[in-house]
């Protein structure tokens, strides 16, 4: 079946458009402190207010237990509003009076957003008179928040069975450059993972497995392998999985660890750091509490830089260190680097997660990865072969036309 895109609606002037984005962005002290999401889903707002469409902003930020002040999104709609450089009306409401006025009188191309979604249950129940309501407010609804499309939330899911539903320009683009990477990749291919929790990971791992040449991996990733392995980890972090379900993983042929660790301490960065060498056969302990490991190791840098040099088609997502230390970094943004130089012609480079990204950021070299992806969850369940509840109903015939 064929994607619907905003590009597929006829006639946009004077119709309400219901726009999904995500803007669970890092705020402090009122302000947005990394917009890069923002920045994301500025096409398709400048797209749908150039056509003359009423375009009505639905997101959602944190975790809130009911109404929370702290969390709510005007300084949000204060950002993107300089981003568009134009007026964002922020309305304080989910529906009632007060809004179901202001978008009476709205004008084409106006922009509005509303309250946090997630002050009433029923958006992450995803509750269909929640979602009902919110597609009173509408004639269409757009999808653009690709980073929220793996959860059945009202504003994600429901709301499609009651409204013409569409993709935005930036899901439109997550969804051919995801899945160009996850169906065909150019050889030689290479898959780097790192992060905490190799629970979640396990499936992506064999899926990449099937059809990439190479897939790396480190962070706390390697922790649950290098127990299972007779290692002994120190303080590492430890997601524990049980021995069946991480016993395919240990037999993949193209599976490629660490061959050294950086030691520390991350409670006394200051304190000494070193290398232990690992040779996977020969079980030994490399480090005992307080001690854990923090980085992969500089034989490992040189080994996966030289692997990454030669792809066609990268694809990276998590850090292989506790790189918010800076002692500890040196690997994630060493692997940052090498992947950006590798970007932008010689290679097909696709980064994704929120951490990947700001280790990236970091290095200055963003704008040389072919494709940042605003996903971090939803990025793995794509490449993992999973059905996104929020990508789903935007392909085929929409409910009803207009």
């Amino acid at each position: 079946m064929t994607l619907r895109t905003i590009r597929n609606i006829k006639n946009l002037r004077d119709k309400r458009v219901l726009l999904r984005i995500d803007a669970n962005v890092p705020v402090e002290d009122g302000q947005v402190v990394d917009d890069f999401r923002l920045w994301a889903v500025r096409p398709t707002i400048e797209y749908l207010t150039g056509r003359g469409a009423v375009v009505i902003i639905l997101a959602h930020l944190g975790r809130p237990h009911g109404r929370d002040a702290k969390l709510t999104l005007k300084p949000i709609a204060n950002r993107l509003a300089k981003i568009l450089g134009r007026v964002v009306t922020f309305l304080p409401e989910l529906g009632g009076p007060l809004v179901v006025s202001a978008l009476a009188a709205a004008v084409p191309g106006q922009v509005f957003m509303l309250e946090n979604l997630r002050f009433d249950k029923g958006e992450e129940s995803n509750g269909g008179s929640f979602a009902k309501k919110l597609a009173a407010l509408g004639d269409v609804y757009v999808n653009d928040g690709f980073a929220v499309s793996h959860r059945a939330h009202a504003s994600v899911a429901a709301i499609t069975r009651y409204l013409p539903s569409y993709a935005g320009l930036l899901m439109e683009r997550e969804l051919k450059v995801l899945d160009h990477v996850r169906t065909k990749p150019q050889s030689p291919s290479v898959a780097l993972l790192g992060g905490a929790k190799i629970g979640t990971k396990i499936g992506l791992i064999k899926q990449l497995a099937k059809i990439y040449d190479h897939v790396l991996v480190g962070g706390g990733l390697i922790d649950p392998i290098l127990v299972a392995r007779g290692f002994a980890i120190g303080g590492s972090l430890l997601d524990k999985v049980p021995s069946a379900t991480l016993a395919p993983v240990l037999k993949l042929k193209n599976l490629i660890l660490p061959v050294d660790v950086l030691v520390g301490d991350p409670a006394h960065p200051a304190a000494p750091v070193h290398a232990v060498p690992i040779a996977m056969d020969m079980p030994f302990v490399i480090c005992r509490k307080p001690e854990c490991i923090v980085d992969i190791g500089p034989r490992t840098m040189l080994a996966w830089a030289s692997i990454i040099k030669h792809a066609k088609t990268i694809v990276w997502n998590g850090p292989v260190g506790i790189f918010e230390i800076p002692r500890f970094a040196h690997g994630t943004l060493a692997l940052a680097q090498v992947v950006a130089s590798r970007s932008k012609g010689r290679a097909l480079g696709v980064v994704g997660g929120g951490e990947t990204v700001e280790a990236l950021d970091k290095t200055g070299m963003a704008r040389w990865v072919d494709h940042v992806s605003t996903g971090g969850g939803a990025m793995l369940e794509f490449l993992e072969g999973k059905v996104l509840p929020g990508v789903k109903p935007l392909y085929g015939k929409p409910k009803k036309s207009f």
